[in-house]
């Protein structure tokens, strides 16, 4: 009897192993899948770590918790060993999914030159032999300020691939010094072994005002309509939509915008009692200074020393620490402007 129950219970064992290890083999998505497989995303620290600058280190400036390039086009190179990254041969033997993104504004483009924005992805097999190119998004442009907005792709790519190289290209429309270019932030790249369906779509209210949304959840490409539902003697101020990444996406009017590929999004405002103003005045070192909305615009009058203006979002971002007279914002909206040791609320229509 002592045999018999031995016997089974060393036969159960190596059944639990083999099951066990067999699970361990499959494809479930567990990291590396579904993670950013780049290092130093979004230039939180503002630095360069895990990229590379080409042609020269100059072209590019690293502030504000973005890559800024200059009046060159300027590339940004990151090289992904995926065995390095913890895939298995095994795994990579197979056709995998591929989502990129990256996020950026293109400011200060009043120029007579065309400006660039550029990011692309390589495949390569183990000998270095280019498997696919996948085209995230390319945009030249010229007289027009392009807002903060999220560009993103998902794709197929062939067996073996062993290598991703990730870059991207900026360039100002102006011939001049210094980093007035594509400003760049919150790259991603990642593998997954099925093609990413529709995702969440979420809002945040307050005791001012909440939104009704026409979809929970949306693919990409889909439009989705937001209707914003103040309380009563208040009004939206503003809207922003977010990525899952932390990314911004530019509406494409008052109430809708565009479902990106490969996340999910939040969509939060500010809503503030009616009447807000859309033109302030700082009294700075004697010097009254003016600030005003126009076509999207934060107007900068009379900053007669050349002084430094920083511009925060809703989400106190910094998203502009310019002595422009003219600096473009990504959306209509409430922002917060700084000037020396003074802060003001603007509103952008």
């Amino acid at each position: 009897m002592k045999k018999r129950l031995f016997t089974f219970i060393f036969s159960a064992t190596i059944v639990a192993f083999s099951l066990a290890t067999n699970l361990l083999k499959t494809d479930v998505e567990i990291p590396p899948y579904g993670i950013n497989l780049l290092t130093n995303p979004s230039c939180d620290n503002n630095n360069f770590d895990g990229w590379t600058r080409s042609p020269t280190q100059s072209l590019w400036n690293a502030a504000d918790e973005m890559w800024q390039s200059s009046y060159k086009l300027g590339e940004m190179v990151q090289t992904v060993d995926l065995f390095a990254a913890g895939f298995t041969e095994a795994q990579l033997s197979k056709s995998l999914y591929l989502l990129a993104a990256g996020s950026f504004i293109c400011p200060n483009s009043n120029g007579a030159r065309i400006g660039a924005a550029k990011i692309d992805v390589y495949a390569f097999d183990k000998d270095h032999i280019l498997l696919k190119t996948i085209k995230v998004v390319e945009l030249n442009y010229d007289k027009v300020d392009i807002p903060w907005d999220t560009y993103s792709v998902e794709t197929d790519i062939p067996a073996n691939v062993s290598s991703l190289e990730f870059h991207f290209f900026g360039k100002d429309c102006k011939f001049w010094q210094g980093y007035y270019g594509p400003q760049f932030d919150n790259m991603w790249l990642s593998l997954s072994t099925s093609e990413s369906k529709s995702h969440k779509v979420t809002y945040q209210s307050d005791d001012n005002g909440s939104f009704i949304v026409d979809k929970s959840t949306a693919n990409s490409g889909d439009t989705v309509t937001v209707i914003p539902t103040p309380a009563a003697n208040y009004s939206l101020k503003s809207w922003t939509v977010e990525t899952s990444i932390g990314s911004v996406i530019n509406p494409v009017s008052d109430s809708t915008f565009v479902m990106p590929t490969g996340f999910d999004v939040t969509i939060s405002g500010v809503f503030g009692k009616d009447g807000t103003e859309t033109s302030v005045d700082i009294l700075h070192n004697a010097t009254s200074i003016k600030l005003y909305s126009e076509a999207r615009s934060i107007i900068v009058e009379n900053n007669l020393l050349g002084q430094k203006v920083q511009v925060y979002n809703i989400n106190g971002n910094r998203i502009a620490n310019t002595t422009n007279r003219i600096i473009a914002v990504p959306c209509a909206g409430l922002y917060l402007v700084r000037f020396g040791d003074k802060t003001q609320k603007i509103m952008v229509k």
